[in-house]
């Protein structure tokens, strides 16, 4: 496990081509209003749990520690149900609002008229599996079509369930990165919607939308804890989630919860984007934690992240399968990429070194996030 103090915060110290913390780019907090009505238009939204664990706080040596449980998003497993579905409705909503003179909603997708012209329509991406389940969901709640790009490292179960929401799959390289070059060539061909969940220079304003549906999770979070953490780790990824949960905590709790970013050793894209300054490309080898196995970051959430977090934390897959493990064993079941920020955690308030460095002790509050239910990688 690699822990790396972030030295910029705060700074701003990224060097790109695209000035990437104009706020336009970046989740908005004033966005969850939009995301609000949405959700109320939305007839599968449901508010996940948060538990806690005494027997899980002693061992760690704190007082509290929180698990936000994302597993039963929407009936799709995931929190990234709120971001592409949300992403496709706005879009949707957007483009039949130029169309009309009428007062359109949310609500407006679901009638005949409008799904009959979203048929017109299909929304494109490369997915890890759960983003392009969320997609896929928008596509089909609001008659759009989907046409979802996996890697062969993808679970057959992800394939499968994008197919019971209609999507149409084509798997694409060995890697997320190569399965979303042929996601982007494809948008292009066939003038489909591009819809990533990460941030380039030519495409900001999707993931961003993406994001800010993400931030239903971090006010649930809010309303239901009632004394803020003094710790909270954030699974990286490509850094939207991340990048989403500390836009909205650090709106509403300031600067004194300590912000930990966890990624794969295998794919520290954040850690090391942020150390060098810009945008970096990390890893090689491909990591258990499937959802968080990427090799570049995107570019917005690395802004708001390398001005934000505090810690960067790398873990090995070997940790996050007994991190997994020792949750299944407590009623708490998740996959590896869901166990990650406990994973990290649990281990550092084992060693005192590391509880000193992040100011962990007896009166700590410590939140995390299983991100996702159980998935069989094997499948």
């Amino acid at each position: 496990m690699n822990v790396w103090k972030n030295t910029r915060r705060n700074i701003g110290l990224i060097e790109t081509p695209l000035v990437i913390s104009a706020t336009s780019a970046e989740p908005s907090y004033s966005a969850f209003t939009n995301v609000d009505q949405y959700l109320r238009a939305c007839p599968v939204h449901n508010i996940t749990p948060m538990h806690t664990n005494k027997p899980f706080a002693d061992k760690m040596g704190i007082s509290q520690v929180f698990f936000k449980d994302e597993s039963t998003r929407h009936g799709l497993g995931s929190f990234k149900a709120l971001g592409g579905a949300f992403a496709v409705a706005q879009t949707l909503l957007n483009r039949a609002r130029a169309k009309s003179d009428k007062v359109l909603d949310f609500q407006s997708l679901t009638t005949p008229a409008l799904k009959k012209q979203a048929s017109a329509i299909t929304f494109v991406c490369a997915s890890a599996g759960n983003h392009g389940i969320s997609v896929a969901s928008g596509a089909q709640r609001f008659g759009a079509k989907s046409l979802i790009f996996l890697s062969q490292q993808v679970p057959h179960a992800f394939a499968n369930k994008l197919k019971m929401l209609g999507a149409s799959i084509i798997k694409a390289g060995n890697t997320y990165e190569e399965s979303l070059h042929a996601a982007k060539a494809a948008s292009v061909l066939n003038n489909h919607i591009l819809l990533p969940d990460a941030a380039t220079e030519a495409q900001l304003e999707m993931p961003r939308l993406v994001m800010e549906g993400y931030l239903t999770v971090a006010i649930e979070t809010m309303d239901t804890i009632a004394k803020q953490p003094t710790h909270i780790f954030l699974q990286g990824g490509v850094g939207g989630f991340a990048a989403a949960m500390a836009a909205a905590f650090r709106h509403c709790y300031g600067y004194k919860p300590k912000l930990v970013i966890v990624e794969p050793s295998k794919a520290p894209c954040l850690l090391e984007s942020t150390k060098a300054g810009k945008p970096t490309k990390a890893g090689s080898e491909v990591s258990n934690m499937g959802r968080l196995d990427c090799k570049e970051t995107s570019l917005s959430a690395l802004s708001l992240l390398a001005r934000e977090a505090d810690y960067f934390v790398t873990i090995s897959d070997k940790l996050a399968l007994e991190a997994c493990a020792l949750l299944a064993d407590n009623k708490l079941p998740t996959s590896p990429s869901g166990a990650a920020g406990f994973a990290a955690a649990f281990a550092l308030c084992q060693n005192s070194d590391t509880r000193l460095a992040l100011e962990i002790n007896q009166h700590s509050r410590v939140l995390l996030f299983l991100t996702e239910g159980q998935v069989d990688e094997k499948c």
